[in-house]
């Protein structure tokens, strides 16, 4: 005979209180280099950070490490750590995006099936509706969407292995752009014309117009970069 559980009407923790406080500070710091409130050059003072986030320094100095591990921000010897990310970095690595998931594209088109095909037009749809009701999250949402089914489709874990370490140049740049005038409609078009290469099944064709959308949208997120702001 089994025991009935007794419950006790607690509600499921949320899953961003089971994250560290040093995952909170890297989060929290990450966001505002890649937004351009921490300005390139600009020296990150522990106490400082810890007592404007009202943590202790033990997790900013964890996040800081994390923080230069991918190239964000680089500790000089008895001066300090300092911001490293520039705009010349970020066009960089959207370089380096672009060469890659226009490979991904490439392969998928190779290796997709009509099932897939539908899928991918159900994200599109989905794009399309968000776009035309002005559901900036829901676009955000469907754009990462599109390109995460993609890469599922390619099924290349080497390259999904280095596509991840470029996810932190690339998220709040898809953020930042997406709420410009315009963009949003202007990524759609690109999207429907990606989606109609896949369809077709043409590779180079996929691989051009990815290639295109990327660079075009990462030139996009510089320019609208907001100026940094020095303390």
């Amino acid at each position: 005979m089994t025991e009935a559980r007794a419950t006790s009407g607690l509600q499921p923790i949320r899953a961003d209180y089971l994250r560290s406080l040093s995952d909170h500070a890297y989060a929290k710091l990450r966001a505002a280099i890649l937004s351009g409130a921490f300005a390139p050059g600009r020296r990150l003072r522990e106490r400082q950070l810890a007592d404007e986030l009202g943590i202790s320094t033990t997790p900013i100095k964890e996040a800081l490490k994390r923080l230069e591990r991918e190239g964000l921000t680089v500790t000089a010897p008895r001066r300090g750590t300092f911001v490293c990310y520039s705009p010349e970095k970020a066009s960089e690595m959207a370089l380096i995006r672009a060469s890659l998931e226009s490979v991904v594209v490439r392969l998928a088109a190779m290796k997709i099936t009509d099932a897939e095909i539908a899928l991918l037009d159900g994200h599109l749809g989905a794009m399309r509706l968000a776009t035309r009701t002005g559901d900036y999250e829901a676009v955000v949402a469907a754009n990462a969407q599109f390109h995460q089914l993609i890469d599922r489709i390619a099924d290349n874990g080497y390259l999904r292995q280095l596509l991840e370490t470029l996810e932190i140049y690339d998220a709040l740049n898809r953020r930042q752009v997406l709420k410009e005038q315009g963009e949003a409609e202007q990524g759609l078009a690109e999207h429907a014309a990606i989606f109609q290469a896949l369809a077709a099944r043409d590779p180079e064709l996929a691989e051009g117009r990815m290639r295109a959308h990327i660079l075009r949208s990462s030139a996009q997120a510089a320019a609208t970069r907001p100026a940094a702001l020095e303390g």
